[in-house]
């Protein structure tokens, strides 16, 4: 339920600050930075994981690597939409990378009760992301 909770909250946040930035009068680097931020956080979460998991990296120094990384790499997009949408379809492809690692590293405790509790949410999320970025290439 917090889980819940917490992402609609999330949503909201971030929603605004996407109107808000589509009012304003000038389109300058705050615009392509903010979605890669929003966008880079997931993908850095997910990221931090694999290497955790595949190469016993620091989860917290891997994801402040990914997110600078993905933030920066966001200033090199010419419109807050491409950034995003290319944001959304690493997400995905790194999450399906995520579940094989996974698989890998717990085998058949990948589908025990509890992991099945995170795992298919987070897969879910993962096909909402890239049909919502295919969907935004249209």
């Amino acid at each position: 339920m917090f889980v819940v909770l917490g992402m609609m909250l999330t949503i909201i946040s971030a929603t605004g600050i996407n109107i808000w930035l589509k009012k304003r009068k000038t389109q300058d680097a705050l615009n392509r930075l903010w979605p890669g931020l929003v966008w880079g956080t997931p993908n850095a979460l997910v990221v931090s994981a694999i290497g955790y998991f595949a190469f016993g990296l620091s989860p917290t120094a891997c994801f402040w690597v990914v997110l600078v990384g993905l933030t920066l790499a966001a200033l090199t997009a010419t419109t807050q939409e491409r950034v995003a949408r290319y944001l959304k379809y690493v997400f995905t492809l790194v999450t399906g990378a995520f579940f094989i690692v996974y698989f890998v590293e717990f085998g058949s405790a990948a589908l025990s009760f509890a992991a099945l509790q995170i795992n298919v949410p987070l897969l879910l999320v993962a096909i909402w992301t890239g049909y919502s970025a295919r969907k935004q290439q249209d």
